[in-house]
């Protein structure tokens, strides 16, 4: 799959011609208060952030200055990942910041993260290998990884009659090439919400570094999950919008009964170098109409529905209800199947199953679920695809259920925790300006 992202980038190359090294953040007072901490819900950590977007960043980045410099410096190593680190220089980060146009709030966050990076670090900030400290473009790079390299991934909901009560139940995996110093180091990152600008409070989970959304909901419920789809190049080769933010910026501006109008819409505004299935769901009440879950077909062809195709529910389902929706890695809409189309192996099983279950009037939980998901889960031998995380969101509720890979398990065969979001983000925050390390 990474081949395949550089054909695309390959054909851009022209573009290094007006590329600008990126430039490093100024260096901020040695002490400030730290808008951010860190906890723990069972095995999984958690990293809460608030204030400004350059206070949430130098939180983030004060935090977990130790894990960005180990993974990123890990990253660098990763000859088949960066390409080494003289690839990386002269091409990864220079074709980043080219072709990809992060809104400024975004940026200032990035850049925030660097500068609690450097103060926390001090002399110890130089990335081994490119012998100098971590800058503003390196983060870029970081958060430009899933349109890089694509995570493969499948999800599927299931609301009305096919859950005992009637609430959405969405699951999803996250499956990315097996890379060892990826695997344990996930988290939960929470964004407390802002009223200038305003945004939702939402939850992600993800790598320190990334502020992006690769899986996520928000305090009202909207889910969002990113799936690769192997299509052809975008129209226009500047101006990108990387897909992770594209997602956040949809948790932050999305609720209630119009939300799955309210993310295409914002999808159709921001402009993607590469295919992708996006996953959204949100919560389902009795008499409720629309359906719970649709799948944005979402690519760089703007002359085709302006980027954007919904996908709904199948028709007919088995007793011509729409109680459930299931993606995977190919477009059933937009003219194009890739990934084996409409054969995928891991969509028909999805399939199956949810389909077998309404059949037989069967009525799926939490658990139910869990199973479904881990039944399609990657292994990650031979440095395949692994499924780094396995996630059951309860949009009603405003909970997930979670669990990340370990060494020998793929996150579906391992015991999920509970993670209350609506809770997390009620919680008080606390004054940390004096945190140690």
């Amino acid at each position: 799959m990474g081949d395949r992202r550089l054909a695309w980038s390959a054909r851009l190359a022209a573009c290094l011609l007006f590329a600008t090294a990126g430039a490093a953040c100024a260096e901020p007072a040695a002490k400030q208060p730290i808008c951010g901490e860190l906890s723990r819900i069972g095995d999984m950590r958690v990293l809460r952030v608030w204030g400004t977007s350059e206070e949430r960043g130098y939180a983030h980045g004060w935090l977990l200055a130790d894990e960005i410099k180990r993974l990123f410096e890990s990253f660098v190593a990763d000859v088949r990942f960066s390409g080494g680190a003289k690839n990386y220089n002269a091409m990864t980060r220079p074709m980043a910041e080219s072709l990809m146009r992060p809104r400024a709030v975004y940026r200032r966050e990035m850049e925030g993260i660097v500068a609690g990076f450097r103060a926390r670090l001090g002399d110890g900030a130089k990335i081994a290998g490119l012998d100098r400290p971590l800058e503003y473009g390196d983060l870029l790079v970081i958060n430009c990884l899933s349109d890089r390299v694509g995570p493969m991934c499948s999800s599927f909901a299931v609301w009305g009659p096919l859950t005992a009560d009637g609430a959405t139940l969405t699951a999803r995996n996250l499956d990315w090439p097996r890379h060892t110093w990826m695997i344990g180091a996930e988290l939960v990152l929470v964004q407390l919400p802002s009223e200038k600008p305003k945004r939702e409070g939402w939850a992600s989970l993800t790598w320190p570094g990334f502020v992006g959304c690769l899986s996520g909901m928000n305090a009202s419920g909207v889910t969002v999950a990113m799936h690769d789809v192997p299509v052809g190049g975008p129209e226009g080769i500047l101006g990108f919008t990387p897909r992770g933010l594209a997602l956040r910026e949809a948790l932050e501006k999305s609720s209630g009964p119009t939300a799955i109008d309210e993310v295409a819409a914002l999808f159709r505004k921001r402009h993607v170098a590469v295919g992708t299935n996006i996953f959204v769901s949100e919560p389902w009440k009795a008499g409720q109409e629309q359906c719970a879950a649709a799948v944005m077909e979402y690519d760089g062809s703007t002359s085709n529905s302006e980027g954007v195709t919904l996908r709904g529910p199948a028709s007919p389902q088995p007793d011509g209800v729409a109680c459930f929706l299931a993606c995977t890695n190919h477009f059933r809409e937009r003219g194009e199947s890739h990934d084996g189309g409409p054969t995928c192996p891991r969509y028909a099983k999805l399939m199956a199953a949810l389909i077998d279950a309404r059949s037989k009037k069967q009525t799926l939980d939490v658990e139910d679920v869990w199973r479904i998901a881990a039944s399609v889960n990657m292994p990650g031998t031979g440095g395949a695809m692994l499924t780094y995380h396995t996630i059951v969101f309860e949009p009603n509720k405003g909970i997930m259920h979670l669990a990340t890979a370990s060494a020998t398990e793929s996150a579906g065969r391992r015991k999920p925790v509970a993670v209350d979001l609506r809770a997390l983000l009620r919680e008080p925050t606390k004054a940390a300006a004096t945190a140690g390390r």
